[in-house]
């Protein structure tokens, strides 16, 4: 589940970093207008990468552990913003994508188990 909230996390970096439009020319490649729905769905996978943390620990320990979290996903978005800003064009997507097959595995390998 740690995987599905730094995958989550990442993606809701990606959507707020690509929602102002120095970031997003610098991945584009042209300076284009912002994208207005880029904050709530930053903000909403923010958010939402809460509720693996919360899934398999107590509520302080989960807390710890998303700030954590959000640590190393932004330091990433950071990272590839410096050095690769062409990879976040499909990064964050292929992270949602990843997040949602991990999250629906594991709800279906915990009935299993």
């Amino acid at each position: 589940m740690t995987i599905v909230a730094s995958l989550l996390a990442f993606a809701g970096f990606v959507a707020l970093a690509l929602s102002m439009s120095r970031h997003r020319a610098q991945v584009f490649g042209a300076a284009s207008a912002p994208d207005p729905w880029g904050k709530l769905v930053g903000w909403l996978l923010l958010a939402l990468s809460f509720a693996p943390c919360l899934a398999i620990a107590a509520f302080s320990l989960a807390i710890l552990r998303w700030f954590g979290i959000l640590t190393f996903a932004a330091l990433a978005v950071v990272m590839l913003m410096t050095y690769r800003p062409v990879l976040l064009r499909h990064a964050a997507s292929a992270g949602v994508a990843i997040a949602v097959l991990a999250g629906v595995a594991s709800c279906f390998l915990a009935r299993i188990g």
